[in-house]
């Protein structure tokens, strides 16, 4: 245990930890665009959900409230994260971050998340929701830094058929088999 000696008499207090340095716009710029993100996929859940038809049910909710819920809590978010980057603070890296470069954009894993969840739009009615999930979860694994490929496969298949079941037999909510229909 130790213990902080007395000052002397005349001695200075130590002075105040200064004042954090301007944080420079080439850091800040990555941090905006994911606030922005946020945001407009909020906005675009809330937009989406508003053009679900209305219920029929005598409980008076219908397929568009959940998504306005989830849109609305999103874009507030959203707004949060961009007012404390506009304010200045900015994320710090973890410690288990401590070899990675976080003060530059990777864009090659950005445009393969990007390109993993557009693939997933566009392609989950004719491959199936399981096929289609798990081709995505592979690839955004690869893209942030997964190395066991097999192992990354065999968890991607059990995830996209796990809740491919869960959905269509527990919950009753038909998701689409794609080229597995008949089969699952």
């Amino acid at each position: 245990m130790t213990t902080d000696a007395p000052l002397a008499s005349g001695a200075a207090a130590p002075a105040a930890a200064p004042e954090a340095s301007p944080v420079p716009d080439t850091r800040r710029w990555p941090e905006l665009l994911l606030a922005v993100a946020v945001v407009a996929i909020g906005a675009i859940t809330i937009i989406d959900g508003m053009g679900q038809p209305a219920s029929r049910s005598a409980s008076g909710l219908g397929a568009g409230q959940f998504p306005i819920i989830v849109g609305t809590m999103t874009a507030g978010l959203g707004a949060l994260l961009l007012v404390q980057v506009l304010r200045g603070r900015l994320g710090s890296p973890d410690a288990a971050e401590g070899d990675l470069d976080v003060t530059r954009l990777h864009s090659w894993q950005l445009a393969l998340s990007g390109a993993a969840m557009v693939g997933f739009a566009l392609t989950v009615d004719m491959l199936g929701y399981p096929i289609a999930a798990a081709l995505t979860f592979v690839a955004v694994a690869v893209a942030t830094g997964a190395r066991r490929w097999l192992v990354t496969s065999a968890i991607a298949i059990v995830l996209s058929l796990g809740i491919f079941y869960l959905f269509t037999l527990a919950l009753r909510i038909q998701l689409p088999a794609g080229i597995l229909t008949g089969i699952l």
